[in-house]
This record gives C-alpha cells, sequence and structure tokens, in this order.
C-alpha cells in the first residue's frame, strides 16, 4: 500500500481489473471486474486473482494452463483499480452495494477517483 494510505485489519480491499471499453449512450467507457476472473483457454482455464493483507496487495495468474504460452495480451499492462473501504463504512450500511460493480461502489463510498494513484509492478 502506498506509505499514506492506512488500512485497518478490518477494512476490506477490493481489485478491480480493467477488462475492456464498451460503449454506453454513444460514449465509450471502461468496464471494471471484480477479482477473481476466470478466462477460458484452449482445454482449460486460467484466473486473475489476488489476496491482501492491511500492507499490501498481490495480483497474480493461475489456472490450468500453461500461462507461459498465453499471449502478452493478457499477461502485460493489464490495469487495475484497488479500493480499500474501511470498515466504519460497511458498519450500518442500509443500502446493499454490489461489489462486483466498480461504478457503484465508487458512488456508494463517495470516492472521487480522479486522482487514482499509479504504482508500478513489483
Amino acid at each position: 500500500m502506498p506509505g499514506n494510505l492506512e488500512v485497518l485489519p478490518s477494512d476490506v480491499v477490493l481489485t478491480y481489473i480493467l477488462w475492456d471499453e464498451v460503449e454506453v449512450n454513444g460514449n465509450l467507457t471502461d468496464l471494471w471486474r471484480l477479482l477473481p476472473q476466470i478466462v477460458p483457454s484452449g482445454n482449460g482455464f486460467f484466473q486473475y486473482n489476488y489476496d491482501f493483507t492491511q500492507y499490501d496487495v498481490e495480483v497474480f495468474m493461475n489456472g490450468t494452463v500453461n500461462l507461459s504460452t498465453l499471449d502478452n495480451s493478457w499477461t502485460r499492462n493489464q490495469v487495475l483499480r484497488v479500493v480499500v473501504v474501511p470498515a466504519d463504512f460497511l458498519n450500518g450500511r442500509v443500502a446493499p452495494v454490489d461489489y462486483s460493480n466498480y461504478e457503484e461502489v465508487i458512488k456508494a463510498f463517495d470516492i472521487d477517483d480522479s486522482n487514482v494513484l499509479k504504482l508500478s509492478a513489483n
């Protein structure tokens, strides 16, 4: 996690992958999917998944196919967004939130994603 971001053990971390661009009302818009995401491939599958602690987030791939044979479009330059949802926001929520919907999550928790931090992979 960036040094200035405090994540408590009770907080929830959600990770989304930029899956596609789709046209909505005549405008191209990003389509985000919550991890994990399973992708059929040949005679098997692979998936994007993640785990987290209060100190870091790790995104990884696994599956039944040889990952080294995948096209670079699946393994390079993926765009991810990590959303930290403080436990305080989760307690006492009246309206349910569809956590698989990135747009709904940022709206429900009043997140301004115009200042998204760009981090390099380690």
